[in-house]
């Protein structure tokens, strides 16, 4: 399956997802949908331990070798060796990908990883202080949120496929992107009053994050197939 026809798909489905998870929170919704602090720790519980995953693969992508991406990062290794190009923030040393990367504590960094690291560390931090507290919200904000966070992933996925910013708006895009999953899972949680569909609401966004990196990745290698150099490291 070629990378366009299999973002393609992705993107089809991530819709789905959208549409799925709002019928969720619409049918599911319930007037005394009041979450016990044992829900509460269920879904939060799962939710940080996925924002703490995302943070290792931000940080070290190459960590999963026995996946069938990493195997995909070696290979694009080894078409980096053969072409002689230096890599900085895992993307080429070119100027074509100069709004990809972006200068932090001194080092040079991929943009979108360290967004997305550090989108987790903030949603991790709201998580904790939504386990622990207990605050009342009218379904109808609930209902607000729920649409702003699905428009927070919406916005971080026409980000890749418009190119709509350098790296400092792709970082701060990709910030929300893990507060718009904090704010889809919290939403369905309380509309619904359900732990297992604030889990459901996990999954779609691991679906929507798998979106990303899809696209991401198409993104790469249509820049490398656009250039005129004979170095093609996507």
């Amino acid at each position: 399956m070629t990378p366009g026809r299999n973002a393609t798909i992705y993107l089809v489905l991530s819709a789905m997802g959208a549409v799925f998870i709002t019928l969720i929170a619409w049918l599911g919704f319930s007037e005394s949908g009041s979450t016990t602090f044992n829900d509460k720790l269920i879904v939060g519980g799962a939710f940080v331990a996925s924002c703490l995953f995302g943070i290792s693969l931000a940080l070290r992508p190459g960590w999963t070798r026995r996946s069938s991406r990493a195997r995909g990062h070696a290979h694009i290794a080894d078409k980096r060796e053969r072409s002689g190009r230096r890599m900085t923030g895992h993307h080429p040393d070119c100027e074509e990908f100069d709004g990809h990367v972006m200068e932090f504590m001194g080092r040079t960094v991929c943009s979108g990883c360290t967004g997305l690291a550090l989108g987790s560390i903030v949603a991790i931090i709201f998580t904790i202080s939504y386990i622990a507290l207990q605050v009342d919200v009218d379904a109808w904000i609930l209902f607000v949120l729920l649409i702003v966070g699905i428009v927070l992933v919406a916005l971080s996925l026409a980000d890749i496929i418009l190119s709509l910013g350098k790296a400092g708006l792709h970082n701060r895009i990709n910030i929300f992107l893990v507060i718009g999953f904090f704010l889809v899972v919290v939403s369905v949680h309380q509309l619904t009053g359900s732990a297992a569909f604030g889990l459901i609401a996990i999954i779609i966004s691991f679906l929507w994050l798998d979106t990303r990196i899809q696209l991401s990745s198409k993104r790469h290698r249509d820049i490398c197939l656009a250039c005129d150099q004979s170095c093609k490291t996507y």
